[in-house]
C-alpha cells in the first residue's frame, strides 16, 4: 500500500517531532473545475423561528436588558393559576360606554392566594359595538411579574386571541385611583384592524394592579376622555375581610372625576327596565291586581 510520509524534523528543544503519516486514500479529491454547488433554501418553519428570535432579541435590546437564554425564554407554568368556576363578583362597572353585560372571569394563584378578576364587554370581532377587557389584580403572597408596558399589553391581547400591530409610547393619564399609563395602539382581528387604547395602573405596586385594552368603533373611537370616565365608574362590590381594599376604594371615592358627574345617572339608566327587550314588566299594585283577576262579563 502506497503512503505519503513526511520526514521527522527537530523541535525547538532539539527533539525529534514525528509528523503523522497520511495514507493516500485519505487525501480528499479536490473539487473539479466548474463544479456547481447548490444551496438549499431554508424551510418556512426555520425562517419563522429565526424571525421570532430576532424580534425577541430586539425587544430586550430596546428595553436595555440582555436577551434571555432558552430557560429564561420559557413562559411561566400555567398551573400556578387556578380558574374559579363560579366566581363571586368583586367589582362593578355600570353605566359605561361599553354596555351593561360584562362577562366575568376569575383565577387565583395556587400558592400565593392572589386573585385576578377580568371583565369583558362585547367582542373584538364586532365592529358595531365597543369592546373592552379590564383586569383587576389583587396581589397575594406571590411575587408578581415585573413586565414592561408593551409586554403586558401583548399578554392582554393574547388572552383575547388578538395581536398588536402598532403601539405608541405610553403617556400618563390621571384617574381617581392614581396615574395610569395609556397608549394608542392598533390591534389585528379576524375582521381587520381596530384602533384601541391600552392602559395599566400600578405596575410597581405590591397590593393592587389594573390593566386592559379598550376599543371603540369606526364611528366613535375610544379616546382618553371615554377611558377616564369608564375607569372612574369602577366600584368595589365586596372585599370580604380585605380591609386594605375597602380603604383603597374609599380613598379613591373622594377623587372621583368631576367631569364624569353624570355617571351616577347613567348607572341608573343602565339597569334593565320593562321597556328593554326581554325586560320584566313591573308588578301591578294591589288594587289593579284584584281588578285584573275579576272575570269580565
Amino acid at each position: 500500500m502506497s503512503s505519503i510520509a513526511q520526514e521527522a524534523g527537530s523541535g525547538p528543544a532539539g527533539e525529534n517531532v514525528c509528523l503523522p503519516t497520511v495514507e493516500a486514500s485519505e487525501i480528499p479529491n479536490p473539487p473539479r473545475m466548474g463544479a456547481r454547488f447548490r444551496l438549499r433554501r431554508p424551510s418556512r418553519s426555520t425562517v419563522a423561528l429565526t424571525a421570532t428570535a430576532l424580534i425577541v432579541a430586539c425587544m430586550f435590546w430596546l428595553q436595555g436588558s440582555p436577551a434571555p437564554g432558552p430557560a429564561a425564554a420559557r413562559p411561566a407554568p400555567s398551573n400556578q393559576w387556578v380558574d374559579i368556576v363560579k366566581p363571586l363578583p368583586f367589582y362593578d362597572l355600570a353605566g359605561s360606554e361599553f354596555g351593561k353585560d360584562a362577562r366575568l372571569e376569575a383565577r387565583r394563584h395556587r400558592t400565593g392566594g392572589g386573585r385576578v378578576d377580568t371583565l369583558t364587554f362585547g367582542s373584538p370581532a364586532d365592529d358595531q359595538k365597543p369592546w373592552m377587557r379590564l383586569s383587576m389584580y389583587r396581589v397575594g403572597g406571590e411575587q408578581p411579574d415585573a413586565l414592561s408596558f408593551f409586554v403586558e399589553m401583548a399578554r392582554r391581547a393574547a388572552e383575547a386571541q388578538i395581536g398588536i400591530v402598532r403601539s405608541a409610547a405610553p403617556d400618563s393619564m390621571p384617574t381617581r385611583f392614581g396615574e395610569f399609563e395609556a397608549s394608542d395602539m392598533t390591534l389585528a382581528t379576524r375582521q381587520g384592524e381596530k384602533s384601541c387604547v391600552g392602559f395599566r395602573f400600578g405596575p410597581e405596586r405590591s397590593d393592587f394592579r389594573m390593566s386592559g385594552i379598550a376599543c371603540g368603533t369606526a364611528a366613535r373611537p375610544v379616546d382618553r376622555a371615554i377611558l377616564y370616565c369608564t375607569i372612574d365608574r369602577l366600584d368595589l362590590l365586596s372585599a370580604g375581610e380585605d380591609k386594605a381594599m375597602r380603604s383603597f376604594f374609599a380613598e379613591a371615592e373622594a377623587h372621583r372625576g368631576k367631569g364624569c358627574i353624570q355617571s351616577r345617572l347613567m348607572m341608573a339608566a343602565a339597569r334593565d327596565n320593562w321597556l328593554d327587550a326581554g325586560g320584566k314588566q313591573p308588578p301591578l299594585r294591589a288594587g289593579l291586581q284584584q281588578q285584573a283577576r275579576k272575570p269580565r262579563r
